[in-house]
């Protein structure tokens, strides 16, 4: 093969002959190219609003592997509102392009899923909390001591305690 023969070509240039159009080969689909994805403001405002509510969903504070799961969202649902736009734009889809949109949209409900349905709960009190908020060893009083019965009578109390019964 020789040097300018590119690797995706079927045949090497220099079996084929020479090229006779310059014109790009158009995609076997026959779909457009994709758009890019940049500058498209209204769309990452809401893959941007997906992130912070998944971080928050978290408890503002994600684990790694959630952080690469809220990210990993944000990225197709901006592809997703990308194809909607589209969609509303032209009124039509093509297969190749339905099938892409239902499998990010799944992708997209897994990973819903496994960050899970309940939000965090909001943390109960830290043990420092807790210290700062009882009272000090020292500010406790004694429980009182439980006052002795009087006799009614002086009699039996000189006497001495009673006898225990048999």
């Amino acid at each position: 093969m020789s040097e300018s023969a590119s690797h995706f070509d079927p045949v090497p240039r220099d079996l084929a002959g020479p090229m006779t159009s310059s014109a790009p080969v158009p995609p076997i689909s026959g779909d457009p190219p994709p758009r890019r994805l940049h500058g498209l403001c209204r769309e990452r405002q809401e893959a941007a609003k997906l992130r912070a509510a998944l971080t928050a969903h978290c408890g503002g504070k994600p684990s790694a592997t959630q952080g690469a799961m809220i990210a990993q969202a944000g990225e197709l649902k901006l592809r997703l509102s990308v194809m909607d736009q589209d969609f509303i734009q032209t009124g039509r889809r093509s297969a190749h392009a339905s099938r892409d949109y239902l499998a990010w949209s799944n992708s997209l409900v897994r990973l819903l899923r496994q960050l899970g349905l309940k939000g965090a709960s909001t943390p109960g009190p830290t043990l420092a909390e807790i210290m700062a908020t009882a009272p000090s060893p020292r500010a406790r009083t004694a429980p009182a001591e439980a006052p002795v019965a009087q006799a009614p009578d002086a009699s039996h109390a000189a006497s001495g305690p009673p006898e225990a019964p048999l």
